[in-house]
């Protein structure tokens, strides 16, 4: 058990809010953005934040946390995975982290009592341990202990879109398909739910030592990427994206994306449940669902895109 302030106030308002502001922020945002939360959990050794932000627009953000001089370390949710965040500073509040939000996107940085030094304090790159991936060309900075330094990034090409002529499998429906768009407008798969597979073809040019990640624009909902045969990845939130540079030929390349929507669509294509003989056996226990009511067409389903190769270059830290 931790040691904890106990805070009586007459009410719920202006003197609550006056006693909060007696102890010092957990975390300190140094622009506010009344669309991104968090909770704060301490264990015996780490602190764990949880943040989230609640908004369809990118939040670029940094904070000072209240754990003191500690290392920060990224948990992505995604993928499991744990990797030490490389761009942080320690100053009399805590920890200053800089971070983004993708929209509705939420991580979980962890601090601990390790006294690992940070490799820039301020930098516009999102430097990764082992470099940052970037995907503009421009002039950008990285602040460290030694002083402040200028990155000049230049040669990225522009995206390229691929031409795709797909072919579209829903169940016993097939579909080809000059341009992308919802299942909901094609014949006869209006109110399909399940998997969809896309299929095709399309020329690449050289990488020439850039990297690529297969951006698919807009999915609904979830997209199992396989490019010449072998597994890419799964994207299943925004940005659709996956990484193809070790997956990516110069010239032909064949690509399956699997695409999943969501189960709704099929049951407004069933129509109104009729539920007598569950209420002659059961009685009026729970109220009969009210999908149609809430959701009276069919969602937007499948691969929307645009379909594009993105570049980028990777720039050691």
């Amino acid at each position: 058990m931790g040691r904890g302030r106990t805070i009586f106030c007459p009410d719920e308002q202006g003197s609550f809010l006056k006693a909060l502001r007696t102890a010092p922020a957990d975390m300190r945002f140094e622009y506010p953005s009344e669309h991104v939360s968090f909770v704060h959990r301490r264990a015996a050794d780490r602190d764990f934040y949880f943040i989230a932000n609640t908004s369809e627009l990118t939040q670029m953000l940094a904070a000072t946390f209240r754990v003191g001089h500690k290392a920060p370390e990224l948990w992505d949710l995604k993928s499991g995975d744990v990797q030490p965040v490389v761009v942080f500073e320690h100053t009399a509040g805590g920890t200053r982290v800089p971070f983004t939000l993708g929209p509705l996107e939420s991580k979980v940085i962890v601090f601990s009592g390790d006294a690992r030094r940070p490799v820039a304090v301020r930098s516009d790159l999102a430097l990764e341990p082992d470099g940052a991936r970037v995907f503009e060309n421009g002039v950008y900075s990285v602040e460290a202990a030694a002083g402040r330094r200028r990155v000049a990034v230049s040669g990225i090409p522009a995206p390229f879109l691929p031409a795709i002529r797909w072919k579209l499998t829903l169940g016993e429906q097939r579909h080809e398909l000059e341009d992308l768009r919802s299942w909901t407008e094609l014949e006869k798969s209006r109110f399909f739910s399940g998997r969809g597979v896309y299929e095709g073809e399309f020329e690449a040019p050289n990488l020439n030592g850039f990297g690529a990640v297969l951006d698919l624009g807009t999915v609904r909902e979830t997209a199992d990427v396989h490019l010449n045969g072998t597994p890419a990845g799964v994207a299943w939130m925004r940005p659709y994206r996956v990484d193809v540079t070790r997956l990516l030929r110069r010239g032909r390349n064949t690509v399956r994306i699997d695409v999943t929507n969501l189960l709704i669509n099929q049951v407004l294509g069933q129509g109104p449940i009729d539920y007598s003989a569950v209420f002659a056996k059961y009685g009026h226990r729970f109220p009969a669902g009210d999908e149609l009511e809430v959701v009276r067409d069919p969602l937007p389903s499948g691969l929307l895109g645009p379909v594009r190769l993105v570049y980028y270059k990777l720039v050691r830290s």
